[in-house]
């Protein structure tokens, strides 16, 4: 029997670990901060006209309120049910300790693993829905309708809760340098669990929780106010002592920010390499700056999805690809231009009149160092020349270079076409950019 019920935990605890968690972070179907903004579009059925990713439907205006989408609450319209979760996490707790056999490290860890992934779901439904009820033990199956109707419990009190409790899983937690990442990369460790737990007091601390008198009316039928309704500075010395301690935790474990530049060596252009260092902090695996990677599939789908069709050495063209996650043009606007500042500020684009012919193609074909930047003999518009390095690091273009698939030298990098009939662009069928962009950094 105590085997059986071993069985039965460690399939549990991988359901927990694994299938239940939210963080199948950067799911273009369900994740909100992915695509539910207007910062990405994407192609749309030209019969239905309609989105054919879930987070699609709050970008343009059609969430609704008797069936929402993306609802963590119930866990429908492509939301986790995140109450299942932590049910799941209680049971776990409840009865680990009646198995036999099992290491007390390995125990250990993971009751601190499914303490912090109980308090991660708390925290994760208190940013979508505020207030929320505190689930610290599941209730009888047998349990009354009266029983079940649990009251919300106030944000300060859930907050209080999972900092509690992911203070309470630290010492259980393993440091991210003593973990073997090709056999435990994306489990939770030190450094993962101060680092959420840093966010989330910030959050509290914001004007978004800390004396919000715009949610004073959210009472419920004891008289109970969910929101406090009284600024407190002290929050915000609480948030800037756990961001100090997040930080100095990652420092000692070895993260710091990405800087790498050695491994680029298609060309010492220092602006070639600033702008593919920083397409590199998101590309590289388990590079330094990393936190909190991920392990699941989601990775490849969204490079389907972000990947445009570029130009190989022998002149094939990539087929193979999505290509439909595309920025919008509001996006490729709000980066700065080469003087650092938003290019209806910048004086010398002014002067030019760079600014009000940006959307035109620029006469002169690109020459010089505009080489590293736009394909050289080729011409693009006012609006792709002198931007910042983070705008050719994150924005693929019309004629821009697309360094990657294993380039050794420099004059062999692929570069895009987002035209007509182009290789990166509209060629039939629904597999290209509708905006004429792609997001660099996931392809």
């Amino acid at each position: 029997m105590s085997r059986l019920l071993r069985i039965e935990l460690l399939l549990k605890s991988f359901y927990i670990l694994v299938t239940v968690i939210v963080r199948s972070g950067g799911d273009l179907f369900n994740d909100p901060a992915i695509n539910g903004g207007d910062e990405t579009w994407q192609f749309y059925s030209t019969t239905l006209n309609e989105p054919t990713y879930t987070a699609s439907y709050l970008q343009r205006g059609f969430q609704k309120l008797d069936d929402p989408y993306l609802n963590f609450w119930d866990g429908l319209q492509g939301g986790k049910g995140l109450f299942v979760g932590i049910r799941d996490c209680n049971i776990f707790l409840e009865n680990i300790e009646n198995t036999v056999d099992l290491d007390s490290y390995e125990r250990d860890r993971w009751i601190a693993e499914v303490k912090f992934l109980k308090a991660y779901y708390h925290y994760y439904l208190l940013k979508c829905y505020g207030p929320i009820p505190i689930i610290n033990e599941n209730l009888p199956v047998s349990a009354s309708p009266e029983q079940v109707a649990v009251y919300r419990d106030k944000v300060d009190d859930v907050v209080a809760y999972v900092n509690d409790l992911i203070l309470e899983a630290l010492p259980d937690l393993p440091d991210y340098k003593d973990m073997v990442i090709s056999l435990e990369g994306g489990r939770v460790d030190k450094q993962i669990a101060l680092a959420v737990r840093a966010e989330m007091l910030v959050m509290a601390a914001s004007p978004l929780f800390n004396g919000n008198t715009e949610m004073a009316g959210l009472v419920d039928n004891r008289g109970t106010v969910l929101f406090n309704q009284t600024y407190d500075p002290e929050k915000w010395k609480i948030a800037a002592d756990a961001c100090k301690e997040a930080i100095e935790s990652c420092h000692s474990a070895g993260k710091k920010l990405y800087t790498e530049i050695e491994p680029i060596t298609l060309t010492q252009d220092p602006v070639f390499q600033l702008q593919t260092m920083l397409r590199q902090v998101v590309c590289e695996r388990w590079n330094c700056e990393l936190i909190w990677g991920g392990t699941n599939s989601q990775c490849n789908d969204r490079s389907n999805h972000s990947t445009p069709r570029v130009l190989r050495v022998n002149s094939e063209v990539i087929n193979t690809i999505n290509g439909q996650w595309a920025p919008t043009i509001k996006t490729v606007e709000s980066f700065y231009t080469s003087n650092g500042v938003p290019m209806n500020e910048d004086k010398e684009w002014n002067k030019e009149s760079w600014y009000a012919k940006r959307y035109e193609l620029r006469p002169e074909p690109s020459s010089g160092d505009e080489k590293y930047l736009v394909k050289e003999g080729q011409r693009t518009c006012y609006m792709h020349y002198n931007r910042e390095p983070r705008f050719y690091a994150s924005i693929s273009f019309d004629q821009g270079i697309y360094y990657g698939n294993g380039k050794t030298e420099f004059e062999s990098c692929n570069y895009t076409n987002f035209l007509n009939l182009g290789w990166s662009g509209f060629q039939g069928g629904s597999s290209y950019s509708i905006t004429g962009y792609s997001p660099k950094k996931n392809g």
